[in-house]
């Protein structure tokens, strides 16, 4: 949970200023700017909304390659997220067919390249760029990855991020069962229950095939199907059902407003 001295380092937003945000009718520092709202609607889930979780962890993050965190409102049954825009939604929104449309966008392979870099950068920086401490973000897949409109990645959705020693080598153990994106999950975090820094490295790598094939990493039919059976373990040695999406994404919904 984030802690008191972390959130006075973080703008406050009350409720009624998302509102006007909302309307066009706030400015922040005689200038207007394009923010993205997450708003975190109330979960009786174990695992929480993650609110607290992302906020500790961007306070202390600070790099071209991380989506960069405005402010929040904590308004009792209403917990939201202010961010900086980013114009060019997700990575995978680029690399896979649109609902419905069929439309898609052709990245040049520089251009996917350059993206798989940034996002090793921010990757590597949560791990070992942080002075005081480390992250494993714990939801590293294409649709966390976020472009700016010049194709500059930046990681985001930090709710399910913990943080660890930087010197701490040891893998993080007793969390809560292993949740995150089928395919992308590190199979020894999904049978053993112990997340690394290895695990977001193991999901990263997952995304460099699927961003140089432009294949999804799981097709529909195996999603179809996990989710009729998502009571069920799955896997060997007895694994767990990952959330599709994750609970947190199901409980966000985003604006582009001006403040």
């Amino acid at each position: 949970m984030a802690s008191s001295s972390a959130k006075i380092n973080c703008r406050k937003f009350t409720l009624n200023e998302i509102r006007d945000a909302i309307k066009g009718n706030i400015q922040q520092d005689k200038r207007k700017v394009s923010v993205a709202v997450k708003w975190l609607k109330p979960t009786s889930n174990e695992r929480g909304s993650g609110f607290d979780e992302e906020i500790a962890a961007l306070i202390e993050i600070k790099h071209c390659n991380i989506v960069s965190l405005i402010g929040y409102c904590d308004d009792k049954v209403k917990e939201i997220l202010v961010y900086e825009y980013v114009a060019y939604s997700t990575l995978d929104y680029h690399l896979h067919e649109r609902p419905y449309t069929g439309d898609k966008t052709h990245l040049k392979c520089n251009e996917r390249l350059g993206i798989l870099i940034g996002s090793a950068r921010g990757l590597y920086h949560l791990h070992h760029g942080i002075c005081t401490n480390s992250f494993i973000h714990r939801d590293i897949k294409s649709a966390n990855i976020l472009l700016q409109d010049n194709l500059v990645a930046q990681i985001g959705d930090f709710g399910l991020a913990k943080s660890v020693a930087l010197d701490d080598h040891d893998p993080l153990d007793n969390v809560a069962k292993p949740i995150g994106m089928l395919g992308y999950t590190d199979p020894y975090y999904l049978y053993n229950e112990v997340v690394t820094r290895a695990s977001d490295t193991y999901s990263f790598g997952i995304m460099i095939f699927e961003v140089l094939s432009g294949r999804r990493v799981v097709d529909e039919m195996t999603i179809v199907v996990h989710r009729k059976n998502a009571t069920s373990p799955i896997g060997l040695n007895g694994g767990f059902p990952i959330p599709i999406p994750s609970e947190i994404e199901k409980n966000a919904l985003f604006f582009n407003i001006s403040l």
